[in-house]
Protein backbone atom coordinates (compact mmCIF):
# COMPACT_ATOMS: atom_id res chain seq x y z
CA UNK A 1 0.00 0.00 0.00
CA UNK A 2 1.43 3.56 -0.79
CA UNK A 3 1.50 6.25 1.81
CA UNK A 4 -1.45 8.55 1.93
CA UNK A 5 -1.04 12.41 3.77
CA UNK A 6 -4.40 13.98 4.14
CA UNK A 7 -5.75 16.94 6.46
CA UNK A 8 -8.22 15.95 9.11
CA UNK A 9 -10.40 17.41 11.46
CA UNK A 10 -9.36 15.46 14.57
CA UNK A 11 -11.63 15.37 17.32
CA UNK A 12 -11.09 14.28 21.21
CA UNK A 13 -13.21 11.26 20.74
CA UNK A 14 -11.32 10.41 17.22
CA UNK A 15 -8.18 11.14 19.03
CA UNK A 16 -9.03 9.09 21.87
CA UNK A 17 -10.42 6.00 19.88
CA UNK A 18 -6.69 6.41 18.02
CA UNK A 19 -4.76 6.51 21.36
CA UNK A 20 -6.97 3.13 23.02
CA UNK A 21 -6.13 1.43 20.00
CA UNK A 22 -2.30 1.88 20.18
CA UNK A 23 -1.71 1.65 23.98
CA UNK A 24 0.32 -1.34 23.67
CA UNK A 25 2.70 0.22 21.66
CA UNK A 26 3.43 4.18 22.77
CA UNK A 27 6.70 5.44 24.76
CA UNK A 28 6.03 7.25 28.08
CA UNK A 29 3.88 10.51 27.66
CA UNK A 30 5.93 13.70 29.03
CA UNK A 31 2.80 15.11 30.28
CA UNK A 32 4.22 18.82 30.71
CA UNK A 33 4.35 18.53 26.78
CA UNK A 34 0.55 17.69 26.81
CA UNK A 35 0.10 20.29 28.92
CA UNK A 36 1.61 23.20 26.96
CA UNK A 37 0.28 21.69 23.54
CA UNK A 38 -3.10 21.70 25.37
CA UNK A 39 -2.93 25.20 26.16
CA UNK A 40 -1.96 26.17 23.14
CA UNK A 41 -5.21 24.53 21.55
CA UNK A 42 -7.33 26.10 23.86
CA UNK A 43 -5.73 29.64 23.28
CA UNK A 44 -6.14 28.91 19.45
CA UNK A 45 -2.16 29.02 19.25
CA UNK A 46 -1.77 25.89 17.84
CA UNK A 47 -1.14 26.05 13.87
CA UNK A 48 -1.43 23.15 10.93
CA UNK A 49 2.00 22.30 10.02
CA UNK A 50 3.47 19.15 8.72
CA UNK A 51 3.79 18.10 11.51
CA UNK A 52 0.93 15.67 12.49
CA UNK A 53 -0.39 12.14 13.25
CA UNK A 54 1.22 9.08 11.28
CA UNK A 55 0.15 5.62 11.11
CA UNK A 56 2.67 2.73 10.01
CA UNK A 57 1.20 0.32 7.40
CA UNK A 58 0.06 -1.66 10.17
CA UNK A 59 -2.72 0.78 11.82
CA UNK A 60 -0.12 1.44 14.91
CA UNK A 61 0.38 5.64 15.97
CA UNK A 62 4.11 5.73 15.02
CA UNK A 63 4.25 9.69 15.42
CA UNK A 64 1.75 11.87 17.00
CA UNK A 65 0.85 10.66 20.70
CA UNK A 66 1.51 13.52 22.76
CA UNK A 67 -0.70 15.83 20.42
CA UNK A 68 -3.36 13.33 20.63
CA UNK A 69 -3.26 13.35 24.26
CA UNK A 70 -3.30 17.81 24.33
CA UNK A 71 -6.50 16.79 21.93
CA UNK A 72 -8.41 15.04 24.53
CA UNK A 73 -7.19 16.78 27.59
CA UNK A 74 -8.07 20.07 25.64
CA UNK A 75 -11.17 19.10 24.07
CA UNK A 76 -10.48 21.41 21.35
CA UNK A 77 -10.78 19.88 17.45
CA UNK A 78 -7.88 20.91 15.46
CA UNK A 79 -7.22 20.23 12.05
CA UNK A 80 -3.80 17.95 11.88
CA UNK A 81 -1.97 16.08 9.00
CA UNK A 82 -2.77 12.73 9.46
CA UNK A 83 -0.01 10.31 7.47
CA UNK A 84 -1.16 7.08 6.72
CA UNK A 85 0.73 3.37 5.74
CA UNK A 86 4.16 5.22 6.68
CA UNK A 87 7.02 2.30 6.40
CA UNK A 88 7.05 0.51 9.83
CA UNK A 89 10.60 1.57 10.09
CA UNK A 90 10.04 5.11 10.07
CA UNK A 91 9.23 4.72 13.71
CA UNK A 92 13.24 4.73 14.15
CA UNK A 93 13.49 8.12 12.89
CA UNK A 94 11.36 10.01 14.02
CA UNK A 95 11.98 12.55 16.46
CA UNK A 96 16.14 12.34 16.62
CA UNK A 97 16.49 16.02 15.43
CA UNK A 98 18.36 18.76 17.00
CA UNK A 99 15.35 20.52 19.08
CA UNK A 100 14.79 24.05 19.07
CA UNK A 101 14.60 26.18 21.89
CA UNK A 102 12.27 28.88 22.44
CA UNK A 103 14.38 31.86 21.26
CA UNK A 104 15.20 29.98 18.06
CA UNK A 105 11.14 29.99 17.51
CA UNK A 106 10.90 33.09 18.23
CA UNK A 107 13.43 34.33 16.40
CA UNK A 108 12.17 32.67 13.41
CA UNK A 109 8.90 34.39 13.80
CA UNK A 110 10.99 37.80 13.72
CA UNK A 111 11.07 38.18 17.51
CA UNK A 112 15.21 37.95 17.51
CA UNK A 113 15.12 40.46 20.15
CA UNK A 114 13.96 37.83 22.56
CA UNK A 115 16.49 36.00 24.25
CA UNK A 116 17.14 33.02 26.56
CA UNK A 117 18.11 35.35 29.46
CA UNK A 118 14.78 37.44 29.09
CA UNK A 119 13.20 34.25 28.91
CA UNK A 120 14.99 33.14 32.08
CA UNK A 121 13.88 36.65 34.08
CA UNK A 122 10.53 36.49 32.68
CA UNK A 123 9.42 32.96 34.43
CA UNK A 124 10.61 34.74 37.99
CA UNK A 125 8.85 37.92 37.46
CA UNK A 126 5.69 36.61 36.68
CA UNK A 127 5.72 33.98 39.30
CA UNK A 128 8.18 34.97 41.68
CA UNK A 129 8.72 32.14 44.31
CA UNK A 130 6.56 29.67 43.07
CA UNK A 131 9.20 26.75 41.66
CA UNK A 132 6.49 24.58 40.17
CA UNK A 133 5.45 27.31 37.90
CA UNK A 134 8.34 28.95 36.72
CA UNK A 135 9.69 25.35 35.55
CA UNK A 136 6.47 24.58 33.74
CA UNK A 137 6.77 23.36 30.21
CA UNK A 138 5.44 26.14 28.18
CA UNK A 139 5.07 26.84 24.40
CA UNK A 140 7.32 29.72 22.74
CA UNK A 141 3.60 31.43 22.06
CA UNK A 142 3.56 31.58 26.38
CA UNK A 143 6.74 32.49 26.62
CA UNK A 144 6.28 35.51 24.42
CA UNK A 145 3.62 37.12 26.21
CA UNK A 146 5.63 36.84 29.50
CA UNK A 147 8.41 38.47 28.06
CA UNK A 148 6.65 41.17 26.21
CA UNK A 149 4.26 41.79 29.39
CA UNK A 150 7.12 42.41 31.19
CA UNK A 151 9.26 44.38 28.73
CA UNK A 152 9.93 47.89 30.17
CA UNK A 153 11.22 45.97 33.75
CA UNK A 154 13.72 43.40 31.89
CA UNK A 155 15.02 46.38 29.20
CA UNK A 156 15.40 48.44 32.54
CA UNK A 157 18.02 45.60 34.64
CA UNK A 158 19.63 44.77 31.45
CA UNK A 159 20.54 48.20 30.30
CA UNK A 160 21.81 49.03 33.53
CA UNK A 161 23.42 45.42 34.24
CA UNK A 162 26.83 46.52 31.66
CA UNK A 163 28.81 43.14 32.00
CA UNK A 164 27.75 39.44 33.25
CA UNK A 165 29.41 38.20 36.46
CA UNK A 166 29.40 34.45 37.13
CA UNK A 167 26.88 33.73 39.98
CA UNK A 168 25.68 37.38 40.06
CA UNK A 169 23.66 38.55 37.50
CA UNK A 170 21.71 35.28 37.37
CA UNK A 171 17.90 35.07 36.05
CA UNK A 172 16.33 35.13 39.76
CA UNK A 173 18.94 37.56 40.87
CA UNK A 174 17.78 39.64 37.50
CA UNK A 175 14.22 39.15 37.90
CA UNK A 176 14.14 40.17 41.21
CA UNK A 177 15.79 43.36 40.29
CA UNK A 178 12.76 43.37 37.80
CA UNK A 179 9.45 42.97 40.00
CA UNK A 180 11.22 45.90 42.45
CA UNK A 181 10.72 48.04 39.02
CA UNK A 182 7.19 47.53 39.74
CA UNK A 183 7.28 49.01 43.14
CA UNK A 184 10.24 51.66 43.44
CA UNK A 185 10.05 54.61 42.28
CA UNK A 186 13.68 56.00 42.97
CA UNK A 187 14.75 54.17 39.59
CA UNK A 188 17.78 56.50 39.27
CA UNK A 189 18.96 54.77 43.31
CA UNK A 190 17.37 51.45 41.67
CA UNK A 191 19.79 51.28 38.81
CA UNK A 192 22.49 52.22 41.15
CA UNK A 193 22.40 48.93 43.15
CA UNK A 194 22.47 47.07 40.37
CA UNK A 195 25.44 48.76 39.25
CA UNK A 196 27.02 48.15 42.38
CA UNK A 197 26.20 44.70 42.70
CA UNK A 198 28.00 44.00 39.53
CA UNK A 199 30.34 45.85 39.82
CA UNK A 200 31.35 45.63 43.48
CA UNK A 201 32.98 48.78 44.04
CA UNK A 202 31.66 50.69 46.66
CA UNK A 203 30.88 54.57 47.06
CA UNK A 204 30.25 54.33 50.34
CA UNK A 205 31.08 51.77 52.04
CA UNK A 206 28.69 51.80 55.30
CA UNK A 207 25.59 52.39 53.10
CA UNK A 208 26.73 49.84 50.04
CA UNK A 209 27.83 47.33 52.59
CA UNK A 210 24.89 44.62 52.33
CA UNK A 211 24.95 44.90 48.70
CA UNK A 212 28.82 43.91 48.56
CA UNK A 213 27.94 41.15 51.31
CA UNK A 214 24.91 39.57 48.69
CA UNK A 215 27.31 39.54 45.87
CA UNK A 216 30.12 37.73 47.55
CA UNK A 217 27.03 35.47 48.84
CA UNK A 218 25.81 34.81 44.98
CA UNK A 219 29.37 34.01 44.04
CA UNK A 220 30.52 31.77 46.82
CA UNK A 221 27.26 29.79 46.42
CA UNK A 222 27.33 29.97 42.14
CA UNK A 223 28.20 26.26 42.31
CA UNK A 224 24.42 25.35 43.57
CA UNK A 225 21.89 25.41 40.92
CA UNK A 226 18.82 23.85 41.94
CA UNK A 227 15.77 25.24 42.01
CA UNK A 228 15.79 25.97 45.97
CA UNK A 229 18.98 27.95 45.80
CA UNK A 230 17.82 29.67 43.07
CA UNK A 231 14.75 30.67 44.99
CA UNK A 232 16.53 31.50 47.53
CA UNK A 233 18.69 33.67 45.73
CA UNK A 234 15.23 35.50 44.39
CA UNK A 235 14.72 36.11 48.01
CA UNK A 236 17.80 37.79 49.11
CA UNK A 237 18.07 40.10 46.64
CA UNK A 238 14.70 41.39 47.09
CA UNK A 239 15.61 41.91 50.90
CA UNK A 240 18.77 43.50 50.16
CA UNK A 241 16.70 45.66 47.91
CA UNK A 242 14.35 47.27 50.01
CA UNK A 243 17.66 47.65 52.70
CA UNK A 244 19.52 49.62 50.40
CA UNK A 245 16.43 51.58 48.58
CA UNK A 246 15.22 52.17 51.94
CA UNK A 247 18.96 52.92 53.75
CA UNK A 248 17.96 50.51 56.06
CA UNK A 249 21.52 49.64 58.25
CA UNK A 250 21.22 45.49 57.69
CA UNK A 251 24.08 43.82 58.83
CA UNK A 252 22.75 40.14 57.67
CA UNK A 253 21.22 38.61 54.64
CA UNK A 254 18.34 36.32 56.03
CA UNK A 255 16.11 34.84 53.37
CA UNK A 256 12.64 35.80 53.92
CA UNK A 257 9.58 33.39 54.11
CA UNK A 258 7.74 35.36 51.30
CA UNK A 259 8.60 37.74 48.31
CA UNK A 260 9.01 42.00 49.36
CA UNK A 261 8.02 42.69 46.40
CA UNK A 262 4.88 40.89 44.90
CA UNK A 263 5.39 39.64 41.48
CA UNK A 264 2.77 41.74 39.21
CA UNK A 265 1.25 39.04 36.88
CA UNK A 266 0.71 40.74 33.94
CA UNK A 267 0.76 37.91 31.71
CA UNK A 268 -1.83 36.20 33.49
CA UNK A 269 -0.42 32.88 32.00
CA UNK A 270 -2.19 29.54 33.84
CA UNK A 271 -1.01 26.42 34.65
Amino acid sequence: MSMTVVVEDVTPSIAKDWLDRNSDSQRKVRQGIVDRYARDMLNGKWALTHQGIAFDCKGKVIDGQHRLWAIVNSGVTVKMVVVRNSPSDAFDHVDLGYGRTASDVLKAQGDAWIQNEHIAMARYMEFGADSKAIVTNRSPFELRTLVEAHKNAIHFVLQNKERSVRGVTIAPVLAAIGVAYYHEMDRVRLADFVRLLVSGVAQDPARDSIVIKLREWLRDTSGQTGSTARIEAFLKTQRVIKAYMNEENLTKIYTPSETIYNTIKKAMIKD
